[in-house]
């Protein structure tokens, strides 16, 4: 558990250091850009699973080839 808090943390603080860093390099405009599409695929990112997975590992029946093909494409 501490480790994987850990790794978190570095990774916030990298993140971090990253923004602040692209912040003096680019342009407001470009950095604008930037945190808006940051956004946008952070959001997709929470959204994209929405339980998929689990629910393709609980189900009793055989997986279909279209049930694969629903699951690649909302993924």
């Amino acid at each position: 558990m501490g480790l994987l808090f850990a790794r978190q943390a570095v990774s916030q603080v990298v993140s971090l250091a990253g923004g602040i860093i692209l912040a003096r390099l680019l342009s407001p405009l470009q950095f604008g850009l930037f945190g808006i599409a940051t956004t946008i695929v952070g959001t997709f990112g929470l959204i994209s699973d929405f339980g998929l997975a689990p629910s393709f590992i609980q189900r009793k029946e055989e997986l279909t080839e279209h049930d694969l093909q629903v699951g690649f494409t909302l993924q």
